[in-house]
């Protein structure tokens, strides 16, 4: 599906339905082997975005949709976000008419606070790190391998000559030992794709997200109900099912706790949190858990994935400036 030039200016992520594409992934200890063959490109910490170069517009476009708990099939749009800043320029480039697959940054911010960065005025501060195309000059490369479309990438990067218009780091061949290294220095994860893989806008096993972790324990002070049931493309949401979904978790931080994870089912553990019932909920509170995590983001730890009960510990041996950055 090529673009003809008179919808250059168009929204084409909503105009013709089309979605990113999506990642699966786990820990170092659930990674699939098959896939340290494929190349390894830094995880960014950021917001998932499209950027589309029009002749007289550029399209920043989220990958959810407007309204997406209403159900796909009534939800909205693509959600568009539409702020001047550097991209503007980008449309003098030879850049018209394509689009990427990126993250959209805030350098010196765990994400990208959108909201704050139009509030302060500051938009400018953003980076575009680009990973993948979608179209180049209106041609639709989808179809193409993933090692020809990231040339077109090197390409666009080097046209636009824009420092906050960036291409990922990437590495065509990485060890395990490698990737602990870059841990060790804070890297937050890779993205590991198939060079031979054109771009699927579903789940395949074609892109990999590998995430680094620490151990650290907190105790709980809430949790949430789970549901069960639904369907979001028939627009049915989900009903309560009675069992815990996630528990709250929090450190001292000097004389008081605060909150540092929402911890979720860890599904393959033998004590699986999901099978606690809400009426016995309560008599976790206050109890210590080991739980790991992919790094601390400046407000929370990330990914926190539940390990075991630590019955041997009460909630004055977690303390969160011992345990920002693991052990």
């Amino acid at each position: 599906m090529d673009i003809p030039e008179n919808q250059y200016n168009e929204n084409w992520r909503s105009l013709f339905d089309i979605p990113l594409a999506k990642v699966r992934g786990g820990y170092l200890d659930e990674f699939k082997p098959h896939c340290w063959s494929f190349w390894a490109q830094c995880k960014m910490d950021g917001y998932r975005m499209s950027l589309q170069i029009g002749k007289e517009k550029n399209w920043l476009v989220g990958r959810n949709r407007k309204d997406k708990m209403k159900g796909v099939a009534s939800a909205g749009d693509w959600m568009v976000y539409d702020f001047q800043c550097w991209i503007d320029q980008l449309h003098d480039s030879q850049l018209v008419g394509s689009m990427f697959d990126g993250e959209l940054e805030w350098p010196g911010h765990a994400a990208a606070e959108i909201s704050t960065a139009i509030a302060t005025g500051r938009t400018n501060e953003f980076t575009f790190t680009v990973f993948d195309v979608l179209f180049w000059k209106g041609k639709d490369l989808r179809e193409m391998p993933y090692r020809e479309r990231f040339d077109f990438c090197k390409q666009a990067v080097k046209i636009a000559d824009e420092d906050r218009f960036r291409l990922v780091e990437t590495f065509e061949t990485i060890t395990p030992e490698e990737v602990q290294q870059y841990f060790k220095q804070g890297w937050e994860g890779f993205v590991f794709k198939n060079p031979d893989s054109v771009y699927y806008a579903g789940a395949p096993n074609c892109w990999y997200k590998l995430k680094g972790s620490v151990t650290v324990e907190g105790f709980v002070t809430g949790f949430t109900e789970g549901k069960s049931g639904g369907s979001p493309t028939k627009g049915i949401k989900p009903t309560p099912n009675g069992k815990v979904a996630t528990f709250t978790v929090a450190m001292m931080d000097g004389s008081k706790p605060i909150t540092v994870a929402t911890v979720g089912d860890p599904g393959k553990k033998d004590h699986s949190i999901s099978d606690i019932g809400i009426l016995e909920a309560p008599k976790y509170f206050g109890q210590v858990m080991e739980f790991d995590a992919s790094g601390w983001d400046s407000k929370k730890f990330r990914w926190a994935r539940f390990k075991c009960w630590r019955d041997d510990k009460t909630q004055h041996d977690c303390v969160l400036s011992e345990q920002i950055g693991g052990k």
